[in-house]
């Protein structure tokens, strides 16, 4: 978010301010935008080289998700036969972004938010089924989430080797 002070500007709202930075309000007026970056590395360190960058417009509901599949979209040729993992914050971390994701062969790496839901795949319709088709299967609970495989990795995170834990279900 780039902070403004004019009304005038193009995408300029009111933005809820995460980084609760003491010497700002808590709601400030800024624009809103969404880039795309290709992380490489440079004598065994990442940097990400910015490819595209687009502003949020202020005016519809128009959201980050779809600027996101926009940038992509606009790209999406060139990475065409690649291995492609796209790394996204939290917010990024829902069914129809990661959907589109997969759709195009890439793998998704991301923090799915704590107060997310998370089901199975809802059973397949009977023939002959009246009514609408169920949108969810059962739900994760903590309980169940505890039996799924659970794996450790050493990744270099933040400048240095760290462990990291996760659970994961195909």
């Amino acid at each position: 978010m780039t902070l403004r002070a004019s009304k005038k500007a193009p995408g300029s709202q009111i933005h809820h301010q995460h980084g609760n930075k003491p010497n700002l309000a808590q709601y400030v007026r800024g624009q809103c935008w969404v880039s795309l970056a290709r992380v490489i590395r440079r004598e065994k360190q990442p940097v990400a080289l910015p490819l595209l960058t687009r502003l949020v417009p202020g005016i519809s509901n128009t959201g980050k998700r779809v600027a996101a599949k926009t940038l992509i979209r606009a790209v999406y040729r060139l990475l065409d036969g690649r291995k492609v993992r796209v790394l996204v914050d939290s917010w990024y971390m829902r069914r129809i972004f990661i959907e589109s994701m997969l759709a195009r062969g890439f793998d998704v790496i991301g923090q799915v938010r704590i107060d997310t839901r998370l089901y199975d795949e809802p059973p397949k319709r009977k023939k002959g089924q009246r009514g609408r088709p169920r949108k969810y299967g059962r739900k994760y609970t903590p309980k169940r989430i505890a039996h799924l495989k659970r794996s450790m990795v050493t990744l270099p995170l933040y400048g240095k080797e760290q462990e990291v834990r996760y659970r994961s279900k195909v």
